[in-house]
């Protein structure tokens, strides 16, 4: 359990980084350090300008590197959020292929 001080850093971090995407690192390296994560990831999609980000904390570049470029060509979500209208969710369940056992 964190404490409330803890919770409302994270989430001053996670509104701060909301508005200025440059800082959502800085708010994920907050959220792994606050439940004792040592890796995370985050996929940010911006459709407005056709672009995607993904930002890893606690992996050495060149795993993410090679994480990228073998999973993204793979990614049942990429295609399904290039199809949705801005703004729309996406939940993950309804991206992946329904024969795939979930748990």
């Amino acid at each position: 359990m964190i404490s409330i001080d803890t919770f409302s850093s994270l989430v001053d971090a996670i509104y701060d980084a909301g508005l200025h995407p440059e800082k959502w690192q800085h708010a994920l390296t907050q959220l792994t350090a606050s439940i004792g994560a040592n890796v995370a990831d985050f996929k940010l999609t911006d459709l407005s300008r056709a672009r995607f980000t993904v930002i890893f904390i606690g992996l050495h570049p060149e795993v993410v590197d090679r994480s990228i470029g073998y999973y993204g060509n793979m990614d049942p979500i990429v295609p399904e959020t290039e199809r949705k209208p801005l703004g729309a969710l996406n939940v993950r369940s309804r991206g992946c292929p329904q024969d795939r056992p979930r748990s």
